[in-house]
């Protein structure tokens, strides 16, 4: 919004204490950032279950955005699974970005043939990066723009209802009410 002329600072709007980028959005540790970061991080795992994805894949997954959250260091281990070492060396927050190895999808699909299960890797792997943008960016958006511009999901639907309702009843009152014959118009006398 800086860069557009739009606000004088670029500062975050709930914390106020870091310079606003896509990365510090989804780091922020105003409470509300890290109570949706929760709930995403909730979602996204559920997903990974339905999808029968290896424990091992889907804990590490998990455990990952947890540390990259509280900026704790996201460094390899040979414990850890071979898709995810990878991920570690090319960068966790080229993950975040949409950007996950190509490993996850190889290990995924060798998992799927391996337990005859009729799914690929390749297909997880897509849904998986469209799950990063809409299970984890998309909220963290759209609860920092209701605490900039201060509104909620609820009252901006129960706006719409309201609007929707003033414009059926100016429908009701004038034009239907003008169309219909002189004997029906006292039809229309009652309220919607």
């Amino acid at each position: 919004m800086l860069r557009r002329s739009h606000w004088k600072q670029d500062y975050c709007p709930r914390c106020k204490g870091c310079i606003e980028t896509t990365g510090h959005l989804l780091q922020c540790t105003h409470t509300e950032c890290v109570d949706t970061f929760k709930k995403s991080t909730n979602e996204l795992d559920l997903w990974l279950l339905r999808q029968q994805t290896p424990d091992i894949i889907r804990e590490e997954i998990i455990h990952f955005l947890g540390l990259w959250k509280t900026q704790q260091p996201c460094n390899t281990n040979p414990k850890l699974s071979q898709p995810m070492q990878a991920q570690l060396q090319f960068g966790f927050e080229h993950f975040l970005a949409g950007r996950p190895v190509r490993d996850f999808e190889l290990y995924m699909e060798s998992y799927y043939k391996k337990h005859s299960i009729k799914k690929t890797g390749r297909k997880w792997l897509t849904v998986l990066i469209q799950n990063i943008w809409t299970v984890l960016h998309k909220p963290q958006w759209e609860n920092r723009n209701a605490h900039v511009h201060n509104y909620n999901t609820e009252s901006e639907a129960s706006r719409a209802t309201e609007e929707l309702q003033f414009k059926l009843q100016q429908l009701y009152l004038g034009e239907l009410q003008a169309n219909l014959l002189v004997r029906n118009q006292h039809l229309m006398d009652e309220a919607m």
